[in-house]
């Protein structure tokens, strides 16, 4: 993606964050030389491979979905999906700027890119879901505890993504005044919308993190 320096993010504590908190992205590879994309759940790990920390996505989808067999076809030949994860965003007014300007999106995205493998071991798939379910279920007051009958691992197929290159992007109005960057901050806080909140949270740590 498009990533000028100045919201270029490389900590891979924030980016990993972003994940577990929108962990609901978009899977993309090129199929029959066309885009293909998979809306669905994924998680981030990492693992160590030959002394390697190595970073893995996983996540699954239906049988149905034609998706997976092209990674089944292709993983010997090093096709490269991507997956995007969508953070917190806010429409920004140029009557926020000290002296003007124009609207602009302030966000938070990552993009990952790697090597996609089918998981069609069962006890690695069952293990795959327990996984992906446990990140949704541990913080509620009442967790689900998983319980996935074989009928129903066989109606999907897992897959894990070996992360060879990571993008992150926090658009936060880095490329503005500390003037301006206050009050697009100020105005958010003022919104009742939670992404608006989510993302005025994310503009104060990032000023507390530059010392302003």
């Amino acid at each position: 993606m498009y990533l000028p320096k100045y919201f270029k993010k490389e900590d891979l504590n924030q980016i990993s964050k972003i994940i577990e908190r929108n962990g609901f992205g978009v899977l993309i590879s090129t199929v029959n030389n066309e885009p293909f994309a998979t809306h669905l759940p994924m998680f981030l790990e990492r693992r160590d491979e030959n002394g390697e920390s190595k970073l893995f996505l996983y996540g699954h989808v239906a049988k149905a979905n034609e998706h997976w067999r092209y990674w089944k076809q292709n993983h010997d030949r090093s096709q490269r999906s991507l997956a995007i994860f969508q953070g917190a965003h806010s429409y920004v007014s140029p009557t926020w700027y000290e002296n003007g300007g124009v609207p602009t999106w302030n966000y938070a995205a990552v993009h990952l890119y790697g090597t996609l493998c089918v998981v069609d071991d069962p006890e690695e798939l069952r293990e795959l879901v327990i996984k992906l379910s446990d990140q949704y279920e541990r913080n509620r007051t009442d967790p689900w505890i998983p319980d996935f009958p074989s009928e129903m691992l066989n109606a999907i197929v897992g897959f894990s993504m070996c992360v060879d290159d990571i993008q992150g992007k926090y658009k936060l109005s880095q490329n503005k005044t500390e003037t301006d960057r206050n009050q697009v901050r100020q105005a958010l806080e003022r919104s009742m919308s939670e992404n608006d909140q989510m993302m005025a949270k994310m503009m104060r740590d990032e000023s507390e993190k530059q010392g302003e």
